[in-house]
């Protein structure tokens, strides 16, 4: 394990240059996360240091980036709020994140079709430490509000990918009294529409793996309420995952939902396979968090490793 980890770390040092989006998911954001996190683990400062300085490429240009999670600034912010959370980066999140806060809540939309809720999930990322902080509230009253209206509006396709990070933030919101009641409205309507994508097959079956366990997490809080959504069951696949991008999508999914990576580790033999595949067969995609080199990396990091300090400044 240790030798594949090395050779993706020095393959994106190697290439990460030539990847021109700068979001978390399909740009340089998910490599500058892996190589803080191999950094730490490895005990070697190189790799923070070359990641510090993609970050700060990253970082000037935030002010243009688009709102979405895969490829912009909600997906970025999450990633430096992570970062800043495992001590792998030096500052504090209140401070470096607070222009990143305004921009993100400033203008709440997304693509329910292909897009995570990203301003959704990066709330509940920030709202984590900031309990007891009146703004963050606010903003989730006026998120659970925007949810509302997409819902009961939006005629168009609705993946399962999407309506996960809708249950992730309900579920996340529920210690929220005051959102309590308008998020109990959009859980209402949910059962309808998790319907509609079954019979239209607007899934994948890494977003079949996580619904289900999403389900899991939902028990916890208010069963009488998610009661219906409970009873919505997609197919789930039977034996082993034998596609590699699928097993590196699933990670990252439930880092994202879950904080932890639960699904059993491909083999050795597999995992080198993939690294030859990409080393030998050159695309930009396949160094990304997404489907590439990245987001493998990250899937066999130990995260509680991590404790290298880089400073950044504030966004």
């Amino acid at each position: 394990m240790e030798k594949s980890l090395l050779r993706i770390a020095n393959t994106l040092v190697l290439y990460s240059y030539h990847v021109t989006g700068n979001g978390l998911l399909n740009g340089r954001m998910g490599i500058i996360l892996y190589l803080f996190r191999y950094s730490s683990y490895a005990g070697n400062e190189y790799y923070s240091d070359f990641a510090g300085d993609l970050l700060d490429k990253v970082l000037r240009t935030s002010a243009n980036m688009p709102s979405d999670f895969e490829n912009g600034l909600t997906g970025v912010g999450w990633a430096v709020n992570r970062l800043l959370k495992e001590g792998l980066v030096d500052g504090n999140p209140n401070e470096v994140l607070q222009s990143v806060d305004r921009k993100v809540f400033n203008w709440i939309a997304c693509n329910p079709g292909i897009s995570l809720f990203g301003q959704a999930v990066y709330l509940l990322e920030r709202w984590q430490d900031n309990l007891n902080v009146p703004y963050f509230e606010e903003q989730a009253i006026h998120i659970l509000h925007i949810c509302e209206g997409g819902i009961r509006k939006f005629g168009g396709k609705i993946s399962l990918y999407h309506i996960n990070s809708v249950l992730h933030f309900l579920i996340g919101i529920n210690r929220m009294r005051k959102c309590m009641e308008k998020a109990n409205v959009v859980c209402k309507l949910l059962p309808d529409i998790l319907r509609r994508i079954l019979k239209q097959k607007w899934y994948t079956p890494a977003d079949c793996l996580i619904f289900e366990q999403l389900k899991q997490e939902a028990e916890k809080y208010h069963p009488e309420l998610w009661y219906e959504i409970q009873s919505i069951c997609f197919p789930q696949t039977n034996g082993p995952i034998k596609n590699m991008e699928q097993y590196i999508r699933i990670a990252w999914l439930q880092e994202l939902y879950f904080g932890k990576v639960i699904i059993p580790l491909p083999t050795t033999e597999e995992i080198g396979t993939f690294i030859d595949r990409k080393q030998q067969k050159i695309t930009l995609d396949g160094f990304l968090l997404q489907n590439g080199l990245a987001g493998l990396g990250c899937m066999l990091l130990p995260t509680n490793q991590q404790t290298t300090l880089n400073h950044i400044t504030n966004l």
